[in-house]
């Protein structure tokens, strides 16, 4: 089963995927984090969700792109229930960090985002449960500004699409 928790940034979309994992959980449970911490902020953030998801029973995998790789450090695949935290980082992950991606112009985000969106699905079918959480934006940027400079609205352009795509891919869909 796949499950898609997605909102505005801050609404608690955390907190109701990792619940819901639990729920769904009938064998291992993982937790696959994205985040590149860069700042403190970043290191508050995932604080806030080791202290909130602790005692639930996860095992933190962390990996920044390429996370189809992941399925090969699962015990059970098949009973396992892994929270995908989150889209917007992942996305960023290899627009940024992956050595053998490059970013996207505008016209190029639907082939950019292709391959990945293959991984999730890829996963989906090889898991027993997939609990994706992501974020949507508008042309804002996350500190409330106008998206004027033309990466960031190709970034927030690709996690729109990829957002559109991982509705279409999901048993439920959760929005906050």
């Amino acid at each position: 089963m796949v499950v898609f928790v997605t909102g505005k940034p801050d609404s608690g979309k955390s907190k109701i995927a990792e619940d819901r994992a639990v729920q769904m959980a009938e064998g291992d449970l993982y937790y696959l984090a994205t985040m590149k911490i860069c700042d403190e902020e970043g290191k508050r953030r995932v604080e806030k969700h080791r202290l909130q998801r602790a005692g639930k029973g996860f095992v933190t995998i962390e990996c920044l792109y390429e996370i189809r790789q992941v399925i090969g450090r699962l015990r059970s695949p098949a009973k396992s229930t892994v929270l995908l935290e989150c889209i917007p980082n992942l996305v960023a992950n290899e627009m940024f960090e992956n050595p053998d991606r490059s970013f996207p112009t505008a016209d190029g985000v639907e082939a950019f985002l292709e391959p990945l969106y293959k991984e999730i699905c890829g996963m989906a079918k090889e898991i027993g449960n997939l609990v994706i959480v992501s974020a949507e934006y508008d042309a804002v940027s996350t500190k409330g500004e106008k998206a004027t400079d033309a990466e960031t609205a190709i970034y927030l352009s690709a996690i729109s699409a990829m957002n559109r795509r991982l509705t279409d891919l999901a048993d439920e869909v959760v929005r906050t």
